[in-house]
């Protein structure tokens, strides 16, 4: 459900639906029958539920195994609040590119954060692996350069392969774009 302004594409939908339909039927010629077929919405709204829980549950589960195995409340906090950044400025660039929240959207922030989690622990492990050795600035200094060029060629890679859906066309390019887009914008602020 994205918002524009002060109204959300959920207040539309409602809108069309209870003030918008019964006067198109009854402004309508005689004879012609306007049926609501289905409710996007409802699929829209449970994928809603999906991402979200999805989301949670991985920043939680990761977060735990930071903490268990480095034992790092700091490292723990960070993975815990550079997932969410991460779908959050998705989110707003979506927006901005007026992007709606639809299934295939929400699909592509949920494969987007299995991906975000692996960069983020990868990231969280090496600088931890320098912290004994040098003072904290240090130590995220040399972690952070050691696999600033990896983590930056499989980051570009994903994009490639996701941009290269920007090309397609027809109905294909009006399903997948959504996806490919929200992944992508998910995964140039992780990096």
């Amino acid at each position: 459900i994205m918002k524009v302004g002060s109204v959300s594409t959920l207040d539309i939908v409602n809108q069309i639906k209870h003030d918008i339909l019964p006067i198109l039927r009854v402004a309508a010629p005689k004879g012609l029958k306007i049926t609501e077929l289905f409710d996007q919405s409802l699929f829209v709204r449970a994928s809603i539920k999906g991402v979200l829980l999805e989301g949670i549950s991985a920043a939680c589960l990761t977060a735990m195994m930071i903490l268990l195995f480095l034992g790092s409340w700091r490292s723990t906090l960070t993975i815990a609040v550079s997932i969410p950044l991460s779908i959050l400025s998705s989110i707003i660039v979506l927006s901005s590119l007026r992007q709606t929240m639809n299934t295939m959207t929400l699909g592509g922030l949920a494969l987007a954060i299995g991906i975000l989690v692996d960069d983020a622990t990868v990231t969280i492990e090496n600088i931890h692996r320098h912290m004994g050795k040098d003072s904290v600035y240090n130590a995220v200094l040399i972690g952070a350069s050691e696999i600033a060029t990896p983590t930056f060629v499989s980051t570009l890679t994903i994009c490639i392969v996701f941009v290269s859906v920007v090309f397609l066309t027809g109905p294909a390019k009006y399903l997948f774009t959504p996806m490919a887009l929200a992944v992508v914008f998910a995964m140039l602020p992780s990096y």
